[in-house]
């Protein structure tokens, strides 16, 4: 089946339908779960196979549930659960104001997202009259598992100390309280067919975490315009560490909270839409940091960064670096924060400056990959990745990032090692 051109009916079916891009996976662990799914089926025959994944929607989501794998805590990441709690607390009259606060988590996994806004939310002495909780996700397992609230340990890896207020743990199994299970609506549902979700529904609050750096280029450009169609003109979309970069470009900005990953709309109009491959090779600047400042537009079109940069002269870039790094007291977090913010020649030279004076720190290496990503320095980019990685073997972002870059340049052999050690690092979290 491997060389068969059905597996790549098959692959074409399943990035169509989930909005792949299937290098962020790995051709290799795609190819595996069709395989597996195809054996453990009653088909001898791969065209009647594909076939009938094309027509049996049941059968489809089997595959599906293989492919998909729930990987998710309570509180993960704590900060954005931190900035919703000081956020609730500084506009909950506002918040309330239409009765109830909305959330959705999409995709929630096996639940431990909602049911963290849900918990955070009760220890801000909301009541279950206040708040709406929506939970979506592609997977039926996944679903399901949610539903029965019955967690292990690995589902807890932050230092919060609420199991005993809300689990009841026998067996070193976690029975998550009633009182928050019912907070949450659970629905089963791609949301890239936008489906079971409201045309005229606004939430003051969508999480959408570690799912847009899975997304090909277009499906993650329609999935953002839906998100912000739904998001209220003055609501907060929060999104993972790897994907902060990802959205600059479709009229969102900054909260400027550190580590909370969190943006609101600067510009309440502005919708992207990337019709076809053509736009979307000419696309790559802007999902990388690339901050654009335009409205009503249904293509994308490019300032030349990179030529920006190259009229700059090498004075005017000395004379700069060392007042700003000594007398701003720049950080790496600082540095990030200027590039999320659409700074990036600024972003690149004070990150040359602080490498000059902390030659091994690992994260440098990787801020200063994405900014020359984001400025289409790729091959800039990959070499400071892979210092990245010298200095820290188990930095799961520039892992991930490196061998989506390698892929596209043909090493697919390098890429896969790589995705491998992430998937090691993934399943050892």
């Amino acid at each position: 089946m491997n060389n068969s051109i059905y597996f790549k009916k098959v692959v074409q079916l399943i990035s169509d339908v989930l909005g792949l891009e299937i290098s962020s996976i790995g051709e290799k662990t795609i190819l595996t779960s069709i395989e597996n799914h195809f054996h453990n089926s009653n088909f001898n025959d791969t065209q009647q196979y594909f076939d009938c994944l094309s027509n049996n929607p049941e059968f489809l989501q089997s595959l599906i549930e293989q492919i998909v794998v729930p990987e998710t805590w309570f509180f993960r990441d704590l900060h954005p659960f931190l900035f919703l709690k000081k956020h609730i607390i500084e506009n909950k009259d506002n918040l309330l104001k239409n009765n109830n606060i909305k959330v959705l988590s999409v995709p929630c996994s096996t639940g431990e997202e909602p049911y963290s806004v849900a918990i955070t939310f009760y220890e801000l002495g909301l009541t279950n009259h206040q708040f709406q909780i929506d939970a979506i996700d592609i997977s039926q397992n996944a679903i399901n598992f949610a539903k029965k609230g019955i967690y292990n340990k690995s589902s807890f890896r932050e230092n919060i100390n609420l199991n005993n207020k809300y689990f009841k743990i026998e067996d070193n199994l976690y029975y998550l309280n009633d009182l928050i299970i019912n907070s949450v609506n659970f629905y089963i549902c791609n949301i890239l067919s936008h489906s079971n979700i409201n045309d005229n529904e606004k939430y003051n609050i969508i999480l959408c975490r570690n799912l847009l750096i899975y997304l090909n280029d277009i499906s993650r450009a329609n999935l953002i315009n839906y998100l912000k169609q739904h998001l209220d003109n003055e609501g907060i979309l929060i999104v993972g560490h790897s994907e902060t970069h990802l959205i600059q470009s479709f009229g969102f900005k900054s909260v400027n909270v550190p580590k909370s990953f969190a943006f609101i709309k600067y510009d309440k109009k502005q919708q992207i839409i990337i019709k076809d491959k053509e736009t979307n090779k000419s696309s790559k600047k802007s999902n990388q940091f690339n901050y654009l400042e335009q409205n009503h537009i249904n293509t994308i079109k490019y300032n030349s960064l990179v030529d920006n940069y190259k009229t700059i002269e090498p004075s005017e870039k000395v004379a700069k670096k060392p007042q700003a790094i000594k007398e701003k007291n720049i950080n790496i977090e600082k540095i990030k924060d200027i590039a999320d913010s659409g700074n990036l020649l600024e972003a690149k030279e004070l990150c040359q400056e602080y490498l000059i004076d902390n030659p091994t720190e690992s994260d440098a290496y990787y801020i200063f990959g994405l900014i020359n990503q984001a400025m289409d320095n790729i091959n800039i980019a990959i070499e400071n990745y892979e210092k990245a990685l010298y200095l820290n073997p188990n930095h799961y972002e520039a892992l991930i990032i490196l061998s989506i870059l390698l892929e596209n340049k043909g090493d697919k052999a390098k890429a896969n090692l790589l995705r491998a050690r992430a998937n090691k690092l993934n399943k050892g979290a």
